[in-house]
């Protein structure tokens, strides 16, 4: 593609075309996400810079786009918002729930396609889109191979999940962190460039034989506005949960709750597809996980509760089945006083790292633990002694848990804990291609795709724990080839 482009050529489609949600959420929602001009642009004269294929956003899912995109033989260049690349996923405990994985044939656990499939559709009520569960059922594992061959390692650990008791979520070694450190690394050993600080506020079309393609975006890098030319486009921007309009708009009952995850995802990606006429899918829902320690406000993985830890009230007493589901395990928080989250070391190994900051404190006994908490010593006791005798299969469990692991044997340890808004859930509609799609299922943009947080259909419903990081990767692997193979067609 060359640097520059007649202007005459490029359009670009009117304000909120279309219909659905797009056409009902307003000019006043889309300037409330921060883009500043939501109309139709000018095209500009010539472009600043060229590339074939342009990544909007440096997570999980815009990492593994990027690297798919150059594998295929494509020129690269990530733009992302923030300083750094990583998103909400470079914050992650890096849990994958994967069918047939790599990891599970090393530790001879049986798996299959199909029954990932069944269990992912059986635990959303039939709500995950059918088409996209099965790309996850028959992808995710291979996915993971992927993952391997490029560079991330696995542990040999293969748990059941908060939402599933099957054993299908396995652990990245070094956590998100490292993750998408390797991929990062990657991408510059790829030739990828990549930009930091870097947002993303429209893209640009081009029309050629009767159909619009992506021609550039516009972005604001180090302060300044550019045009980009490009021949596709990945949005990958994460979920919107640090936009406080949208929250208020979309998932009114948790805009008390506090937020987790990078200050940048505030729906960016969602706005742009919005303009270009994209449909949504349960724009409405979100992951509310339930262990945020109150004071520090830090995150500690669900991953604590699935080896072993419980929720009690400030009476002492355990209210619901704690691995019963995210949204399921918050909603019953909110109905008590206070809640706190008792543990031993080996229930997770962020459990250690929270020791060593002091994040959580420490009982040598179950009478000093109830003494610390101010909760009754007897309840406390009898919750604790009925747990222990469930995980050792003496007795059924009051709530139904089915997940045990470790006994809750001093010395103990315990933080005050609140939910914590984490993800957006739904999003922009995608084909099984990752291309952005309207109400009619059309593709709104040739050369125009989305991956990860930003877009529905998966994770939306029976979300179980490393679903959205195995989403992420598949649809950004997808995305990005079918980008790369989008950007071989030559201009006219």
């Amino acid at each position: 593609m060359s640097e520059k482009k007649s202007s005459n050529e490029i359009t670009r489609r009117g304000f909120m075309k279309g219909t659905g949600l797009a056409a009902v959420t307003g000019a006043g929602v889309l300037m409330g996400i921060g883009i500043k001009r939501v109309d139709a642009l000018p095209a500009p004269g010539a472009w600043d810079s060229a590339t074939d294929v342009i990544v909007v956003g440096g997570g999980m899912a815009g990492l593994c786009a990027a690297v798919s995109a150059a594998d295929a033989g494509a020129k690269v260049m990530l733009l992302e918002a923030f300083a750094m690349t990583g998103g909400n996923s470079s914050l992650s405990t890096a849990w994958f729930n994967a069918a047939n994985s790599p990891v599970q044939k090393k530790m001879g656990i049986a798996d299959s396609a199909d029954s990932f499939y069944k269990d992912s559709m059986k635990l959303s009520d039939n709500r995950r889109d059918p088409k996209i569960t099965r790309i996850m059922a028959d992808e995710s594992g291979g996915a993971i191979q992927w993952l391997i061959d490029h560079g991330v390692v696995f542990l040999d650990v293969v748990e059941p999940a908060m939402g599933s008791p099957e054993k299908r979520v396995i652990q990245a070694d070094g956590y998100g962190a490292k993750v998408v450190k390797v991929l990062s690394e990657l991408c510059r050993t790829k030739g990828v460039s990549i930009k930091t600080k870097a947002r993303v506020l429209n893209v640009y079309s081009q029309l050629s034989k009767g159909v619009e393609h992506i021609a550039g975006v516009e972005a604001e890098i180090g302060g300044k506005t550019q045009h980009i030319g490009a021949r596709s486009v990945v949005l990958a921007t994460g979920g919107f949960m640090n936009n406080k309009d949208l929250v208020m708009k979309f998932l009114p009952q948790w805009e008390k709750t506090l937020v987790s995850g990078t200050p940048t995802n505030v729906g960016d990606g969602l706005m742009i597809g919005l303009v270009e006429g994209a449909d949504t899918v349960n724009i409405d829902r979100a992951l509310v996980t339930p262990t945020l320690e109150v004071k520090t406000k830090t995150y500690l993985t669900s991953g604590a509760l699935t080896g072993g830890a419980i929720l009690v009230n400030e009476k002492g007493a355990r209210f619901t089945d704690e691995l019963t589901g995210y949204t399921e395990v918050s909603l019953e928080m909110l109905k008590q006083k206070k809640v706190y989250e008792v543990m031993v070391e080996k229930c997770h190994p962020k459990v250690t790292t929270f020791i060593e900051k002091n994040i959580v404190k420490r009982a040598d006994s179950i009478k000093d633990l109830a003494g610390m908490m101010e909760v009754d010593a007897t309840v406390l006791e009898k919750t604790v002694g009925d747990f222990n005798a469930a995980t050792a299969g003496r007795m059924k469990d009051a709530f139904g848990r089915q997940i045990f692991r470790e006994m809750l044997e001093p010395p103990l340890y315990f933080m005050q804990v609140n939910p914590v808004l984490l993800l957006t859930l739904g999003g922009l509609k995608i084909s099984e291609e990752a291309e952005v799609l309207n109400i009619r299922n059309d593709v709104v943009l040739q050369g125009l795709y989305a991956a990860g947080e930003l877009v529905g259909g998966y994770i939306d419903y029976g979300y179980r724990t490393g679903d959205s990081m195995m989403y992420c990767t598949v649809f950004g692997i997808i995305a990005g080839v079918n980008a790369a193979a989008v950007a071989e067609v030559p201009c006219e």
